[in-house]
């Protein structure tokens, strides 16, 4: 490599070789080899650009974003032996959508419940609020049959109820509920004694719903509001005692209360400023609460936090509170027998992904490595139910051939360090693509290049393990220029990923570009290059891209078109498109909006853009 190394090598060229406009073989092949071969310039934090690159692609995993876990909303018997949830997953090899659907678990395995059909609706079906008796013998859900226009404003939701009639009284309502003893079915207000057929109203307001929010002798949870939006005013009584007031609060989460209805457990933003987030046990004999625990707020508005579950004689309490680590939240069980808290599990972020059975001695969940487990409280023996489950949300990047895409959901690896698995494959109408790196909450993949006719078609994730799959849809296109960012698609703040001319780091607004500097913008959706290499491959030689047009927009001011030359293949980097661009020596903004666009079809623009800081010379 000697006098070649010497000459691109700007720790061993002559001083002044490399000074002013440099070419887009020199700037690449500089980074190449400075970086991958030669053990290389590192930054301020002992990282290779490439390194640096590259963890910034992958950080912030485990930053919060709602993504739901897919053993949602789940309900159990008494003894813990079947499991109903709700999922949007489908059963492998099945072709079915990617809908709302409710499952089954019992000692046969997963069965599919029931799948709503798929008409295309712009508001499309979905079966939710799985109901399950502690004795197994009644089950039920709610379907939504889906709707377009005008139809949409006299669309009502259907019980679908196995093991009982659905009572005639029975109105239609959003939220249903089943009594732990299988004896009280209640519709909002409404509540029908199944053995009998009395119907009655609850009193207090409207109910708090959810599986553990009626008792076995019908009682309901319910709020009366008072004050709403922007500062709120709640009260929760038990419809059994209508005079006696559990809480008042500017908010209410959630609320369960046991069977015999003894304990109440409830979750509300604290009292004045409402900056913590609450969980207050009840003790309906005495009258007297006590706090459990105790979060900040955070940015969480209206969702619970803790998503407790309770045991049919109250003696027992399942909930959720998030790591001090940010990885996700860990499973507790509290005993009001002895007042110990224990952790039971680390678990992934979802909606109700874990539920306790009725006689409190087990707990079923959706641990971090994706795998349903179901524990045993007193001895905290997990029994896995075969199959690690991974699936997927939510992408970013680029849905163009060739490109470096992110994909977010959970399980994609059994812990934050290991990888992609062996057993895991994503496929787009049957072509699979090279999965690059991954996390329990993240996976990077290449979309292939063979990938070259254009639409949209289902993009599949499979783990051998697993009877289920998870299905997003891919919108091919031929190019659509797009940044690479830091952070989450959710984040407020995400700056876009741009490299200084030498490789020292990235563009920050604590180190910002100057004026005159040639910077080094990091791209997906660039589409085709010359050479191109292999999918699944870093480029081993330099490959040229279509160049975009690029320009910066300053505050106030006209936008200034920029020089870009170069766009190809990053070296070192799979899908990931390298683009100098040109600063103008006399740009004097602080920052500008930069915007790089593809010319597609009849003058079309298809592009993106995101604030590059510019300092001063």
């Amino acid at each position: 490599m000697g006098e070649l190394f010497h000459r691109l090598n700007p720790a061993h060229a002559p001083s002044g070789a490399l000074s002013g406009r440099t070419g887009p073989d020199l700037l690449r092949l500089r980074l190449w080899l400075s970086n991958l071969r030669d053990g290389a310039r590192e930054n301020s934090y002992g990282l290779s650009i490439i390194e640096v690159v590259t963890r910034v692609l992958i950080m912030a995993a485990w930053m919060c974003i709602s993504l739901h876990a897919q053993f949602d909303d789940m309900v159990t018997t008494d003894d813990g032996s079947v499991l109903l949830f709700n999922s949007p997953w489908r059963l492998a090899g099945s072709g079915d959508s990617d809908l709302q659907k409710i499952f089954r678990w019992d000692a046969k395995g997963f069965t599919l419940v029931y799948s709503p059909p798929d008409p295309g609706f712009i508001s499309p079906p979905f079966a939710f609020n799985p109901l399950l008796s502690g004795d197994g013998k009644i089950s039920g859900y709610l379907t939504y049959p889906g709707c377009s226009g005008s139809g949409c404003s006299s669309v009502k939701f259907t019980l679908v109820l196995n093991g009982a009639t659905v009572p005639a009284a029975l109105p239609a309502a959003e939220t249903i509920q089943l009594s732990r003893n299988g004896r009280f079915l209640a519709a909002g207000s409404t509540v029908v004694d199944l053995s009998t057929g009395a119907t009655r109203t609850a009193a207090g307001g409207f109910p708090e719903g959810g599986p553990f929010g009626i008792g076995n002798n019908g009682s309901l949870l319910m709020l009366t509001v008072h004050q709403e939006f922007i500062v709120s005013n709640v009260d929760l009584t038990l419809s059994s005692k209508p005079g006696v007031l559990i809480v008042n609060a500017p908010e209410l989460l959630n609320a369960v209360v046991s069977a015999v209805e003894n304990r109440v457990v409830y979750e509300i933003w604290s009292d004045g400023a409402a900056t913590d987030d609450q969980l207050w046990s009840y003790d309906v004999a005495s009258g007297q609460s006590t706090k459990l625990a105790e979060i900040a707020l955070g940015t969480a508005l209206g969702i619970s936090q803790f998503q407790p579950s309770i045991s049919n004689d109250g003696s027992r309490l399942l909930y959720r509170l998030a790591r001090a680590d940010g990885a996700g939240f860990d499973a507790v069980i509290r005993d009001f027998n002895t007042g110990s808290t224990t952790v039971i599990a680390q678990i992934l972020p979802s909606s109700a992904n874990l539920v306790i059975s009725g006689d409190g001695k087990s707990a079923w969940v959706h641990r971090i490595d994706g795998r349903l487990v179901r524990i045993a409280i007193d001895s905290l023996q997990a029994t896995e139910i075969p199959g690690r489950h991974a699936w997927m949300v939510e992408q970013d990047g680029a849905e163009v051939a060739g490109s470096y895409h992110h994909l977010y959901g959970g399980a994609f690896a059994p812990d934050n360090t290991s990888g992609p698995p062996v057993d895991l494959t994503v496929k787009l109408a049957g072509l699979a693509f090279p999965l690059l790196t991954a996390n329990t909450s993240e996976l990077d993949v290449q979309i292939p290049w063979e990938a070259t006719s254009f639409g949209q078609y289902p993009m599949v994730l499979h783990s051998a393990s697993s009877p289920f799959e998870s299905v997003l849809t891919l919108n091919l296109e031929p190019a659509t220029p797009t940044f690479e960012r830091t952070g989450l698609p959710r984040d407020g703040q995400r700056n876009i990923i741009v490299a200084h001319q030498d490789f020292h780091g990235l563009v920050t607004q604590a180190d910002p570009a100057l004026p005159g500097e040639f910077v080094h913008a990091y791209m997906t959706g660039l589409g085709g290059t010359q050479p191109q290499p292999p999918t699944g491959s870093v480029p081993t030689n330099l490959s040229n891209a279509m160049r975009p047009l690029c320009w910066l927009v300053p505050p106030a001011q006209p936008q200034e078109t920029t020089a870009v030359t170069f766009a190809g293949l990053a070296p070192g980097l799979i899908g990931i498109y390298q683009v100098d661009i040109a600063i103008p020596a006399d740009f004097a903004a602080p920052e500008a909006q930069l915007s790089c666009v593809d010319q597609v079809g009849a003058g079309e623009l298809d592009g993106d853009s995101g604030t590059l800081y510019i300092g001063k010379r």
